[in-house]
């Protein structure tokens, strides 16, 4: 190989290198407990909030509060420390409060008296393909936990539901693991409700969620970087001078 062509297929492996070391990296991770943040809302790509009905309008959380259980959460500001709420165990350690069992660094979401859904809601920062898995999970051990919930896709307007399922049962997770392409700016909602028999009392219900951007769509400045700016010209100068 000529020394020219051999420089210039150094560089174009450099580059793809490079290019496919960003996409790697583009494929970031989100987690709705380990996320979660007690100074703002929303939070980076999370938000929390309510809803009047399974697929009704989101209303953002606005109040910072100590919940009934002792945990740091969100609630409307209407309710003092009671539901609906999302809250987080920053304990470090197992917490018990009331009749609620949190695990450590867990999140917990608990329905409103009037039958508010109270929700996490992760919303896409890029275009592409994410992995959705976690798990409903009743934490109260006392009534039990009786919630109906809800894996939703929001696109505007535009809401449906991924996954349902009714939590009657102390304990036991019911996981979901879902694919889901979403645009930039679409939500995936994780919601609970206060179930079947009309009662918010005792609806504690933990949270669980993985979200991983499997493939994003690339972007001129971002998925499409310097390095693969490099590949790309590197590989195409050695096809010209092979030709030649």
């Amino acid at each position: 190989m000529h020394r020219t062509q051999r420089t210039l297929y150094s560089v174009a492996v450099l580059g793809a290198a490079l290019f496919l070391g960003t996409a790697a990296r583009s494929r970031a991770q989100y987690n709705v407990a380990a996320d979660f943040s007690t100074l703002q809302n929303p939070n980076g790509v999370w938000q929390y909030g309510e809803s009047a009905t399974e697929l009704g309008a989101f209303s953002l959380y606005t109040h910072g509060v100590t919940t009934d259980v002792g945990l740091p959460g969100w609630n409307n500001a209407t309710t003092g420390t009671h539901p609906p709420y999302v809250d987080y165990n920053n304990t470090g350690a197992q917490f018990t409060g009331l009749t609620a069992t949190y695990s450590a660094g867990g999140l917990g979401q608990h329905p409103g008296s009037l039958g508010e859904y109270s929700m996490s809601v992760f919303t896409a920062p890029t275009a592409g393909t994410y992995s959705i898995s976690g798990a409903f999970t009743g934490i109260d051990f006392h009534y039990p936990t009786s919630t109906d919930d809800h894996v939703v896709l929001q696109n505007g307007a535009t809401v449906s539901s991924l996954f349902d399922v009714n939590v009657n049962e102390y304990g036991v997770a019911h996981p979901f693991t879902l694919t889901q392409f979403l645009g930039a700016g679409e939500s995936i909602r994780f919601e609970t409700g206060y179930g079947t028999n009309g009662n918010f009392v005792g609806d504690s219900t933990g949270l669980s969620a993985n979200i991983t951007a499997a493939s994003a769509v690339p972007e001129l400045g971002s998925g499409l970087s310097f390095g693969g700016l490099i590949a790309i010209a590197g590989l195409g100068l050695v096809r010209r001078r092979r030709s030649r």
